[in-house]
């Protein structure tokens, strides 16, 4: 029986197949490259130049509901982007596009982001539309545009304010916590929770809203030991990352304040067929849930 994923994608090759925009040895040569690349099958049919953006578009419109586009760094509104933490760009796989007549318009690599959408609406108080783009051209474009605008505005600025604004701390602070971070170069948490400015569960709490991704107190009645069993010690140990539970085809996993995004993305590479999802939690929590799940591990 082909999974959920392996019917989108020939339905996606059959559809394109029947109406002429492509050939069969065109479809049968991106399903053979689509098993070595793990890539969604529009992409490689994007990057074969066997169909056109317009094809995808047509696609998508008509079966999910969904536009797709090519994200180009010219097609970002910087000012928008100056709302958005990189971060939040790079876990979700998306960046904001424009902002127009009480529509926020969002780039986004899967359809399984229809949940963060949810919460932009609430954050904002205007409609969201999702348009699909394929992974690639979003990273190019989180990464060539964040740069510019972290020089009008640092992501640590941006959280200083919004630590600022929940009254966690105060501008005096944020100010010493800045000075500090340019002769150091620590992360501006960091500072903030080994000066004592605050704690590091009220930084989460307001850091995990920002990256649209929920703040979790752990304990061992929501972790599922079979997850310890999918992830490496080795790796949890390394990287502070936590694996929860596991339950169709999704792993869910805690990160701490200070997580690595290349982390994140070799922990994606090593689960290929499922969806990874995130919560944030305390790095006393993680670590008690990692010495939980791999108890043997660590004796």
């Amino acid at each position: 029986m082909l999974s959920e994923q392996q019917q989108k994608r020939r339905q996606l090759g059959d559809v394109l197949l029947s109406e002429g925009r492509i050939t069969r040895s065109q479809l049968n040569e991106a399903l053979f490259r689509q098993k070595k690349e793990m890539r969604p099958l529009g992409e490689i049919l994007l990057s074969m130049k066997a169909v056109t953006e317009k094809d995808l578009d047509d696609y998508f419109r008509h079966h999910i509901g969904l536009g797709f586009m090519i994200v180009r760094p010219a097609d970002i509104d910087l000012e928008l982007l100056l709302e958005f933490p990189r971060a939040f760009c790079l876990i979700h796989r998306a960046i904001p596009l424009d902002r127009a007549d009480g529509v926020l318009k969002v780039a986004v690599s899967s359809v399984a982001r229809k949940a963060m959408a949810e919460m932009l609406e609430h954050r904002f108080g205007m409609q969201v539309e999702l348009i699909l783009s394929s992974e690639d051209s979003i990273l190019n474009a989180i990464n060539t545009c964040c740069p510019i605008v972290s020089d009008a505005a640092s992501g640590s600025q941006l959280l200083g304010n919004r630590l600022v604004s929940a009254g966690v701390i105060d501008s005096k602070q944020l100010r010493a916590a800045l000075e500090i971070q340019q002769s150091s170069g620590l992360r501006l948490g960091e500072i903030l929770i080994s000066n004592s400015y605050c704690t590091e569960e009220a930084l989460l709490e307001v850091y995990a809203e920002d990256l649209y991704l929920p703040f979790v107190r752990l304990s061992r009645d929501n972790v599922d030991p079979e997850a310890g069993r999918l992830y490496p010690y080795s790796e949890a140990r390394e990287h502070g990352i936590a694996p929860l539970n596991y339950y169709n085809n999704i792993l869910t996993c805690a990160l701490p304040f200070d997580f690595n995004y290349e982390d994140l993305r070799r922990l994606e590479a090593r689960f290929p067929m499922m969806k990874v999802n995130y919560v944030m939690a305390t790095r006393e929590d993680i670590d008690e849930t990692i010495r939980f799940l791999y108890f043997r591990q660590v004796a």
